[in-house]
C-alpha cells in the first residue's frame, strides 16, 4: 500500500497539522500523526512516522506508520467504535429524501407552517431550509412500513415533541445531520436542541452552501437561529452557523483545503467566553492571511434580532462597509 492508502485505511481525517486515526494496536479513533512527520518521510524514507494513542491509561502505544507500507505487514485492525447513526441505511436514505421533498419540491410550505419564530420571519425560514412537520420527527419514524429502519432511541419522550427539522447539508446538498427543536416554549431544563446523526462524523457545520458560493463575505454565528437572524436583517449575505464557538478550527480547516478566500466576520456572544474565542480565532486565521472581522452585538444575534431589529441591521451594514474601504 502506499501512504494514501494507509491513511484511508487508518480512517484518518486532516486536522490541520496533524491526521486523527484509528489506532491499530486498539481500535479506537483517538490516534494521531503530525503532518510534519510525514512531510519528513517524504523527503528521506529512512524517517520513521510515529503513530501515538491518546489513550494513554488504556492503550498508549506507539507504532509506525511505516510499517504498513510493507506490503507483508497485516493490517487487519480492529476498529472499536460506537456508530452514532442510530438506523437503517434504508432509514437514512428516507430522511434524506423527506428533507429534500420538503425544502426543494415544497420550498418548505408543509401544513401549518405559517408562523414566524423568535423574531425569523416565516420566509426567511422557508427559504434558508427550516422544516416544520405539525406531527413531530417521531411521525417520521412511525410509519407502519418503515418503522423498523429506526432504532428505539428516536421513540424517547424526549423527542416526542420535536416539530422544527433543521437538516446540516454536505457540499453536495445532502443532510448528513439533523438538529431537532419544538416551536414552543418549554420548560427551562428542557433541552433545547437535539442532534440526529445521518453520516458518521458528519458535517457539523449550517449553510455550507454559502461558504462556498460567490459571496466575499462570510458571516459566521455559533447558532442556526443566530445565523438566520443575520439573513432577516440582509438576506444577500452569505452566513454559517458553527455547532460552538471553539469550532471555528473546523471552517478554518475547510477553508484551507479547499484553498476558500474569504474576508470573515465573528458573530459570536458578546460574553466573555465569546470574546475569547474571537480573539483565538483571529489569531487562527490571520496565520492563513485571511481577514476576520467581528459584528459588535448586545448578547447574541437573535436577542439583539428581537431587541434592536434596527440596530442589528445597522451593524451589519456597518462592517461590510468596513471591509470594503480596507479592500479600496
Amino acid at each position: 500500500m502506499n501512504i494514501n492508502e494507509v491513511l484511508e485505511k487508518l480512517g484518518a481525517s486532516n486536522r490541520g497539522d496533524y491526521f486523527l486515526m484509528y489506532c491499530p494496536k486498539c481500535g479506537k479513533r483517538e490516534a494521531y500523526c503530525y503532518i510534519d512527520d510525514i512531510n519528513k518521510w517524504k523527503d528521506n524514507h529512512s524517517h520513521r512516522i510515529p503513530i501515538r494513542c491518546n489513550r494513554l491509561n488504556k492503550c498508549g502505544e506507539v507504532s509506525y506508520l511505516n510499517d504498513y507500507l510493507d506490503k507483508n505487514i497485516s493490517m487487519d485492525i480492529k476498529i472499536k467504535e460506537k456508530n452514532p447513526v442510530k438506523m437503517d441505511p434504508k432509514g437514512v436514505q428516507l430522511i434524506q429524501s423527506y428533507c429534500h421533498y420538503v425544502i426543494d419540491i415544497l420550498h418548505g410550505n408543509t401544513n401549518g407552517f405559517n408562523f414566524d419564530i423568535r423574531g425569523i420571519s416565516n420566509k426567511t425560514l422557508k427559504e434558508n431550509g427550516i422544516i416544520y412537520n405539525q406531527k413531530t420527527f417521531q411521525s417520521l419514524i412511525n410509519q407502519e412500513k418503515t418503522k423498523d429502519y429506526f432504532g428505539d432511541k428516536y421513540r424517547h419522550d424526549s423527542y416526542s415533541d420535536r416539530d422544527i427539522i433543521i437538516p446540516i447539508l454536505n457540499k453536495d446538498g445532502i443532510p448528513e445531520r439533523l438538529l431537532l427543536r419544538s416551536s414552543y416554549k418549554k420548560a427551562d431544563n428542557y433541552k433545547k436542541e437535539i442532534q440526529v446523526m445521518l453520516v458518521r462524523r458528519g458535517i457539523e457545520i449550517w449553510n455550507l452552501q454559502d461558504l462556498f458560493g460567490n459571496n466575499p463575505v462570510l458571516f459566521v454565528t455559533e447558532g442556526v437561529y443566530d445565523a438566520l437572524s443575520i439573513k432577516e436583517v440582509n438576506p444577500d449575505c452569505a452566513v454559517v452557523a458553527l455547532p460552538g464557538v471553539g469550532k471555528y478550527k473546523q471552517l478554518l480547516r475547510i477553508m484551507k483545503t479547499e484553498k476558500l478566500k474569504k474576508s470573515i466576520v465573528f458573530c459570536f456572544d458578546s460574553d466573555e467566553a465569546g470574546q475569547k474565542y474571537i480573539a483565538k480565532a483571529k489569531e487562527a486565521f490571520a496565520k492563513e492571511k485571511i481577514a476576520v472581522y467581528s459584528l459588535n452585538i448586545e448578547g447574541d444575534c437573535n436577542e439583539m434580532l428581537q431587541n434592536d431589529r434596527e440596530g442589528l441591521r445597522k451593524e451589519v451594514e456597518r462592517v461590510l462597509d468596513e471591509i470594503e474601504n480596507h479592500q479600496k
